[in-house]
């Protein structure tokens, strides 16, 4: 009945059209609703299987988003690729890929659970959980192709997306401007998006006013009404009896009414809520269950469906295609503007560091990727929390528009950590820009733990592009010792000491490499306390070493993600001289020192000169199946006296040790992870480590990763490779690890042995280390 009510009405408004010389208009409506917009996926997939001709789509959200992309082309095959191929986790961050992160600053980037922004007034929250610079980066990519579109009615289907004015609880239909901005502003959800500048106003999501924009798609014309619909619904009696939905209903009602009176305009109306009754709008990572509950929802109104397409085919005044095509037109940049979020002119400060990041060449034609590789430059400074850009028409060309929000002056970090070798830590950190001198940053960390560490950095860009930078660091930081050559027949605990000045000159080839010359003073104690102040009394103290020392470093890091990434490698080269060396010895008489004496003494008649090391690590992440990963590592270590090149080592500065072991590595560069040894287990003058880790992410962000290593020492660098290749000589350990990607950090827990170790060992380890 209601299938002949719908033709009649059809072929009614078709019949009085006629007259009129214009065919009845089809319009699609697609409604906000977060994670579950991506049920829409199903009805375009069912509109463009049945060949219907859309002329107008309103949305609003994520109905924006899935409603833009379609508006500009993509068909709804296109569209779900599209989302089954995005880091859902990552876009609903506010982190961006590590790829987009300078070279010089990636090793501090995602090390920490919040960050809050402060101003000069005090600490501030930040104004949104997300900034969304990832999702402004995905939107600018996929409707790049009509990026030259300045009215909305020029897509190939007219779209209007709809938005709230924040300061005047205004509903804006936004129909003109850059689309990938646009819809933006539709989905900035209050509290979790940051609002959005648009046209002069701060904009939040649509959802506030006109979640389900029915009457918008009517006033573009739209004679039947065609409706996705994964907004709010009213909870029953059981399900409002938790405080949170409590919260959810009081705010929802003017949704939920508004809603009621735009389903009365609906032709066909897919209410999608019928089937995502227990997702929610945060359930980003349920994508697949969503698209494919959202594509059986959409089926059940086939019929209805099935009854405009023929009605189109029957109708002579109407295109029986539905094809869109993405009309890109090629035309170079030949103008750039730099603006502040609001639109207004930047600072000169904040345009120098723009300009200098951004190095655009006049006449040229960039791909969205590179557009994107050039923002994430600009971002990646750490100067602005958000880069967006757009297109306006020039008598040339295409003027690129670059808006920038600054990042705030400082912020508070915070971190926990625990493991079993270390016990727990809560990290503080705080970092300042342009304190001391412009494009500069001053931060400090500390570890406050059974063991302090602490830290000191001020960052100092120069140059072209700002690509060269000056550091200064001061650290200390306390560990336990683990070295099997200290600790074997040593009936107390040791801990080292390590507190360094240093100064580093580098300059950074694009995002993912550095280069860099560092030198500086360090000094090394092994104490039997682990107290502050205990290298202040002697008898706690055994060994004292100091040395100044200058390297040279390559670093390259391509990884997507600093933990558990899905794609990428890196390597690190490093040639280092320890010049000036000096030490001090401190033993007692009693068996115990005696054997500590023989380890930690040189022998008579050797002399402190030079020492030279020289080191590789490389890492990479080989993709095998969807859920499966192969990790690598491979680290070679050679150390030698100036005076002995090729010659054995009688006597090695603890400080200029290679030391292997542990399922993770410290942040030093002589420490390299091998699996089957506690951290820092094996201290060697030459190394050679080869592991493998296959990471199996089972369930969600759960991932088991059984792990072998291999691993071989010498006494001369030339004998490394030749023992590299005696397996009856080589340390062989392997394990398995259990992790977790939580917001807290990674988590996880291991058990390992290996050649010569008579028992299985464990190991347990959460949160973000120092």
């Amino acid at each position: 009945m209601k299938r002949l009510i719908l033709l009649i009405l059809f072929f009614s408004v078709a019949a009085f059209c006629a007259e009129a010389q214009r065919s009845p208009k089809v319009g699609l409506v697609l409604s906000g609703g977060g994670a579950k917009g991506f049920a829409h996926i199903g009805l375009l997939r069912l509109i463009d299987s049945l060949n219907i001709k859309v002329d107008y789509i309103t949305g609003t959200s994520m109905g924006s988003v899935m409603g833009g992309l379609y508006a500009a082309g993509y068909s709804a095959d296109s569209i779900k690729k599209i989302v089954l191929s995005q880091n859902w986790s990552l876009i609903v961050s506010n982190k961006v890929a590590l790829s987009a992160i300078s070279a010089d600053v990636k090793d501090e980037y995602g090390r920490y659970i919040y960050e809050l922004p402060v101003d000069m007034r005090g600490s501030a929250l930040a104004s949104a959980l997300v900034e969304g610079q990832f999702m402004s980066n995905m939107l600018s990519f996929y409707t790049y192709p009509v990026r030259t579109v300045t009215s909305f009615d020029s897509l190939p289907i007219p779209f209007r997306c709809v938005s709230t004015d924040l300061l005047t609880g205004e509903k804006c239909v936004l129909s003109k401007g850059s689309l990938p901005l646009a819809i933006r502003a539709s989905l900035a959800i209050p509290s979790v998006f940051s609002p959005v500048y648009y046209d002069g106003r701060l904009m939040v999501d649509g959802g506030v006013v006109r979640n389900f924009p029915v009457e918008e798609v009517k006033q573009m014309g739209a004679d039947i009404v065609i409706g996705g619909h994964t907004g709010f619904r009213t909870f029953n009696e059981e399900e409002v009896r938790k405080p949170m939905n409590q919260a959810i209903q009081s705010f929802a009602f003017n949704a939920i009414n508004d809603f009621n009176e735009q389903r009365k305009m609906v032709d066909v109306l897919v209410d999608f809520n019928n089937v995502l009754g227990d997702y929610t709008a945060a359930d980003f990572g349920k994508f697949k269950d969503i698209i494919r509950l959202g594509e059986e929802e959409a089926r059940k109104l086939l019929p209805d469906l099935i009854a405009i397409a023929r009605a189109q085919q029957a109708d002579s005044l109407r295109s029986n295609s539905s094809m869109r095509y993405v009309r890109e037109e090629s035309l170079p940049i030949t103008a750039v503007k730099l603006l502040s979020e609001k639109g207004e002119p930047l600072r000169g400060d904040l345009r120098m560091v723009v300009r200098l990041r951004l190095g655009i060449v006049m006449g040229k034609e960039y791909t969205a990727a590179e557009l994107n590789q050039l923002m994430n430059s600009i971002y990646g400074s750490f100067f602005f929390s958000k880069v967006t850009y757009e297109f306006e028409h020039n008598e040339t060309g295409l003027t690129l528009v670059v808006r920038v929000k600054e990042s705030a002056p400082a912020y508070l970090k915070f971190a926990l950590h625990y493991d079993t070798k270390e016990s727990a830590g809560v990290i503080v950190g705080s970092e300042v820009r342009n304190l001391l001198l412009p494009q500069s940053r001053l931060s400090a960390t500390i570890d406050l733990s059974d063991r302090i560490k602490a830290r000191g950095v001020f960052h100092k860009y120069l140059g072209h592009r700002l690509s060269w930078w000056l550091r200064f660091t001061g650290e200390l930081s306390n560990y336990k010792l683990s070295d099997v050559f200290l600790y074997f027949e040593n009936n107390s605990t040791l801990y080292d000491r390590y507190i360094n000045q240093t100064i580093a000159l580098g300059k950074n080839m694009l995002n993912n490499n550095a280069i860099y010359l560092s030198g500086g003073y360090h000094t090394m104690f092994i104490n039997r306390d682990v107290k502050f102040f205990s290298f202040m009394d002697a008898p706690k103290q055994i060994f004292e070493g100091s040395y100044w020392s200058v390297g040279l470093t390559f670093e390259r890091n391509m990884f997507d993600r600093k933990f558990f990434p899905t794609k990428g490698s890196s390597l690190k080269l490093e040639a280092r001289a320890f010049l000036d060396n000096n030490m001090d010895v401190r033993f007692g008489d009693n068996p115990e020192d005696k054997y500590l004496s023989s380890i930690l003494t040189p022998p008579s008649g050797f002399s402190c000169g030079s020492y030279y090391s020289a080191l590789l690590d490389y890492n990479v992440l080989c993709p095998i199946l969807p859920r499966v990963a192969l990790c690598s590592n491979l680290y070679l270590g050679i150390g030698t006296y100036g005076n002995n090149f090729f010659g054995e080592s009688s006597y090695i500065y603890p400080y200029a040790k290679f030391y292997v072991g542990g399922v993770e590595t410290r942040r030093m560069a002589n420490y390299a992870r091998g699996v089957g040894f506690q951290s820092g287990e094996l201290s060697v003058g030459n190394v050679a480590v080869a592991s493998l880790d296959l990471r199996y992410n089972f369930y969600r962000k759960l991932y088991l990763v059984p792990s072998v290593s291999y691993s071989t020492g010498a006494s001369k660098p030339t004998d490394l490779f030749k023992d590299a290749l005696k397996v009856n000589d080589a340390f062989i350990g392997y394990g398995a690890s259990l992790m977790v990607d939580s917001f807290l950090g990674p988590i996880s827990f291991s058990v390992f042995r290996g050649t010569d170790i008579g028992t299985w060992r464990s190991y347990f380890s959460f949160g973000y280390k120092f």
